[in-house]
């Protein structure tokens, strides 16, 4: 829970340095969500890349280099191909083909669904470390001693 966080942060500074104190949270969460949309970013492009290679074969060099870089990318490049004619045309409509299973909606679809399913599984295992660590090594709820019940007062009529 979110809340947690700026509590404890909140717990253990003097008030003097509240205002840090309820700061460190908000930017941990903001530089954690860049550095994990950068991450699972790059798991996906790198997924998707070594996936889709393997179906651009008999392009030339180039256009496989540039095909690989995205979904649009491959779209473009297999469109280039069959503009410019030669062996890459020939390639391009192999892969453009609707009516095969190597048709490029199949290839492409394929290769990114794969590649989500690796970062997904990415972020799960990211997020079982992080829950680990948090459990281990976390500190548990502080434990103060309770203030002593003040002792009965001696009733006059008792005293006598």
């Amino acid at each position: 829970h979110m809340a947690a966080a700026p509590a404890m942060c909140m717990s253990v500074v003097p008030p003097e340095k509240a205002g840090a104190g309820s700061a460190v949270p908000n930017m941990m969460r903001q530089v954690g969500g860049a550095v994990g949309v950068a991450l699972l970013g790059a798991v996906l492009a790198a997924g998707y890349r070594s996936h889709i290679a393997s179906s651009l074969d008999g392009l030339s060099a180039p256009l496989r280099d540039e095909a690989v870089t995205s979904i649009g990318a491959t779209t473009e490049a297999l469109h280039e191909a069959r503009a410019a004619g030669g062996s890459d045309a020939a390639a391009a409509r192999r892969l453009t083909d609707p009516g095969t299973a190597s048709g490029l909606s199949h290839t492409v679809t394929g290769a990114f669904v794969s590649a989500q399913r690796t970062a997904m599984w990415t972020a799960a295992g990211i997020g079982a470390l992080g829950t680990v660590a948090a459990l281990v090594w976390l500190p548990g709820p502080v434990r103060r001693p309770a203030a002593e019940a003040p002792k009965p007062k001696k009733n006059v009529s008792q005293s006598a």
